[in-house]
């Protein structure tokens, strides 16, 4: 079997084109955000969160492996679909290049991922625009426009992403993945947020029943693996987890309409942890991080400090009923 073979750069990419009549242009756009260099790696090669977080494209696959996906994408752009064929591939630890084609013009894009202190990164994307020799002068400024604005749209849903990601490791989670797989970023089940020592663990607090306004949740804690939001819905009580276990998204819903709640990143749905009739009467559960005592009058959460037994523990799983 001969061995593989993947372009070095973006570069390398172009000059390849030089005995044609393409010719290619480019320039940068530079952000900074929130997250480590990983984050922005998990952020281009996730592939579960564009059907969640962007609804502009739709997308078919012909080949996903570690490092290398090739698909069309069914672009909507001023309310017409194009079809653009699209290869990712990853070069390195911090590096991405991307190359797609549309009718008789080429896009390429590199993307860089620099640290910064303090969980923050700085992204340099390249773009390029080939295009036949005497058709690029006039394509260039077009395209250039058009991929800035797309860009940006694109940024609004994938910076808080990254931004999310960068302050769960301040707050002291782990986000052990050091490489993402494009294919294995399809597994929802995944549990890629670990929580440590360094998070810090709620005051107990005590919330009045009749606090509680049918669907409007009150919130406990921060959306860490402490945090929690405490619903009322007709008679009956249900507290749902404040963050997913599959990348860190936080789960916090303004109202409640039915006794589940969805990702905003890519979909998984949860349903409550707890869940009680006010009508039980006088009730406790316990779970690997809380413990919940029911009185006629009020809910009580006292929140449990990690051990080596829960360091694992799925905070999103129901817990179970104890004695008062």
């Amino acid at each position: 079997m001969k061995p593989s073979w993947t372009v070095e750069s973006q570069a390398k990419f172009a000059a390849s084109f030089a005995r044609t009549n393409y010719r290619f242009r480019y320039f940068n756009l530079v952000l900074e955000t929130g997250g480590d260099v990983i984050d922005v790696v998990f952020n281009y090669k996730d592939l579960a969160h564009l059907k969640v977080v962007h609804n502009t494209f739709d997308i078919f696959y012909s080949h996903i492996s570690d490092d290398v996906q090739s698909c069309v994408v069914m672009q909507r752009l001023f309310g017409l679909n194009f079809p653009l064929t699209h290869l990712a591939l990853q070069l390195a630890e911090n590096r991405l290049f991307f190359h797609d084609s549309f009718l008789n013009v080429l896009l390429t894009s590199e993307v860089v991922a620099d640290p910064l202190a303090d969980h923050r990164v700085r992204v340099t994307t390249t773009y390029g625009i080939g295009a036949p020799r005497l058709l690029l002068p006039i394509v260039f400024p077009v395209l250039k426009w058009l991929l800035t604005r797309n860009y940006h749209v694109l940024m609004e849903g994938d910076v808080p992403m990254r931004d999310r990601r960068g302050e769960l490791r301040r707050w002291g989670m782990r986000l052990p993945m050091t490489s993402y797989p494009f294919q294995d970023t399809l597994d929802l089940t995944a549990r890629h947020v670990v929580p440590t020592e360094q998070v810090a663990v709620p005051e107990p607090a005590s919330i009045p029943l009749a606090s509680l306004s049918p669907g409007v949740p009150i919130l406990f804690g921060r959306s860490d693996n402490y945090g929690l939001q405490v619903v009322r819905r007709d008679d009956v009580i249900e507290i749902f987890p404040r963050m997913c276990p599959h990348e860190g998204a936080c789960l916090d819903q303004k109202e409640f309409k039915a006794s589940s709640l969805s990702c905003c990143w890519h979909g998984r749905r949860f349903g409550p942890i707890v869940r009680f009739p006010l009508s039980e009467g006088p009730s406790a559960f316990a779970g690997p991080f809380h413990r919940f005592v029911v009185t006629g009058s009020e809910l009580r959460i006292e929140p449990v400090a990690l051990s080596e037994k829960t360091a694992q523990a799925d905070w999103t799983t129901a817990v179970r009923r104890t004695a008062s």
